[in-house]
């Protein structure tokens, strides 16, 4: 080999080394922007505490998972993420834990130190994900952070069953009414939620005494018209039982009961048991002769015939 090429191929590899140790530096995730499918990187098993540099944290930063034991539902409101999402980033910063991909394939924890130099920016949300990049002392992260916050979740949260009214209601007559009645099922804010019942979406359970249904929820918080309706489905349980039934009710005799008992005995006056002249009359017509209301109301009559709900 030529002695003059020797000191150009030791400079050369020099400088080959060192690109490369500012390489694994600049590790470009896959999630940069102009992806069109974000995700977070794996976190690898093995964790550190040897603090990496500013460069690597402000570039290798990324969302690990929300923090246990943080209700993020009820700390990030969903409307802030369609009206200005920059108004959840001090929430979101306070319910994720953040990590760092070493370039060892460990991994480092922010700390509550490092945290305090960490921003968070270019928040987006699809009614699934929340996606967001970080910024450590004005780095920008090349990875773009993904976690799950579910619209779904968010209002099923703000929709809970209102256990005074419903454990006073008898969950058949209710289903056999629907939608009349739907708001007085749930406990909601009334003022920001207007629900609508989705058809042909109710359904019952005997055995459990329950009925599930789906509603339209339409956030009026929400500015944009075209992004603030929502769908959930709901199960409501805790309705009186039909134990309950018989101290509810009152029930009577009417006039054709007493006339047809008066004319049997009169037309078998000798006989003790008038069972088989009734028992044909009753058969097909014993709904006919009685009247059910409610001894709390007994100007409320009720049908057993499928004609009014029984509740």
């Amino acid at each position: 080999m030529n002695r003059k090429l020797i000191p150009f191929l030791l400079i050369a590899g020099a400088l080959l080394s060192s690109c490369g140790s500012s390489r694994d530096e600049d590790v470009i995730n896959p999630n940069t922007p102009g992806n069109t499918q974000p995700s977070n990187p794996t976190t690898p098993s093995t964790p550190t505490n040897e603090k990496p540099s500013d460069g690597q944290i402000g570039r290798r930063t990324y969302a690990q998972e929300w923090k246990a034991g943080v209700d993020y539902l009820s700390a990030i409101d969903i409307a802030d993420l369609y009206n200005n999402p920059a108004n959840v980033s001090a929430a979101l910063k306070n319910s994720v834990k953040f990590a760092i991909l070493t370039t060892d394939q460990k991994y480092y924890t922010l700390k509550d130190d490092d945290l305090s130099y960490l921003t968070i920016e270019d928040i987006t949300y699809d009614k699934q994900y929340i996606s967001f990049y970080t910024k450590y002392k004005g780095i920008k992260s090349s990875t773009k952070s993904t976690l799950k916050f579910d619209a779904r979740d968010f209002y099923n949260k703000q929709f809970t069953t209102d256990n005074s009214y419903v454990s006073s209601k008898y969950m058949r007559g209710l289903y056999e009414s629907l939608p009349i009645g739907i708001g007085s099922l749930f406990s909601y804010d009334s003022q920001r939620y207007q629900i609508d019942y989705v058809a042909d979406s109710k359904d019952r359970s005997d055995n459990n005494n329950s009925l599930s249904l789906s509603i339209k929820i339409t956030d009026k918080k929400i500015l944009d018209n075209s992004k603030n309706t929502f769908e959930i489905h709901k199960n409501v349980e805790g309705f009186r039982t039909l134990k309950n039934l018989a101290d509810d009710l009152a029930i009577g005799h009417n006039f054709d009961f007493r006339s047809k008992v008066k004319n049997v005995i009169k037309s078998h006056p000798n006989k003790t048991d008038l069972t088989p002249y009734l028992n044909n009359f009753f058969q097909n017509n014993w709904h006919k002769l009685i009247s059910i209301s409610l001894k709390s109301d007994h100007s409320k009559e009720l049908s057993i015939d499928g004609q009014s709900p029984l509740y």
